[in-house]
């Protein structure tokens, strides 16, 4: 599973095996329009609605409301319009402010603790739904900024995994995941790949 600005997982139902060749699964990584949901993009965005929703009085008070504002460098909260709609806004600078997000929950907010809940419990449903179609409990690599980085949101995606699968060992693998790609291209176009003893 990757969760970084956006979100998927990848799993293949067997081991590598030279000349048997098999597409992988995936689930999420359905990008625009949707958020990617689990990625920095849904958490910010959903921290941002939620200090819009705040500001409106139909949303209960967060500390995401100041943390909007000072991010974006906004000195009133509808002077977030022209910045959040203004033409250099990318989703990259949006999912930045997953961090703030993270920052306010750890400071005890309760509306982003629960973002970043619901986080970790959807990037779990996904990786339940590859071991389904997998068929077995294998191994499951977390990757990207917001399942490495935030303990929260992998302490959930872990505990949403085990509950289905007691058995799956959950890690931070110690190769990076463009490794992994490398080594699957590689043995969809037939190069045997020789692991360094």
């Amino acid at each position: 599973m990757v969760a970084g600005t956006g979100s998927m997982g990848i799993g293949l139902k067997n081991t590598y095996c030279h000349n048997s060749f098999q597409p992988p699964l995936t689930v999420g990584g359905w990008g625009e329009p949707t958020t990617d949901p689990g990625s920095g993009n849904d958490i910010a965005v959903r921290g941002i609605c939620a200090a819009m929703n705040a500001f409106d009085g139909i949303g209960p008070d967060t500390a995401l409301c100041r943390a909007v504002q000072d991010f974006f460098g906004a000195s009133q909260p509808r002077g977030l319009v022209g910045i959040l709609n203004g033409e250099d806004m990318t989703r990259s600078k949006v999912a930045a402010f997953s961090r703030e997000v993270a920052r306010c929950a750890d400071a005890g907010d309760p509306v982003s603790m629960e973002i970043l809940q619901e986080a970790g419990l959807v990037l779990g449903k996904y990786a339940c739904s590859l071991l389904r179609q997998i068929g077995a409990a294998v191994p499951v690599g977390a990757y990207g900024s917001v399942l490495i980085h935030n303990g929260c949101v992998r302490r959930v995606f872990t505990e949403t995994i085990h509950k289905e699968f007691p058995q799956a060992q959950v890690s931070i693998p110690d190769t990076p995941p463009e490794y992994g790609a490398a080594r699957f291209a590689a043995h969809a176009l037939g190069i045997r790949w020789e692991e360094e003893k």
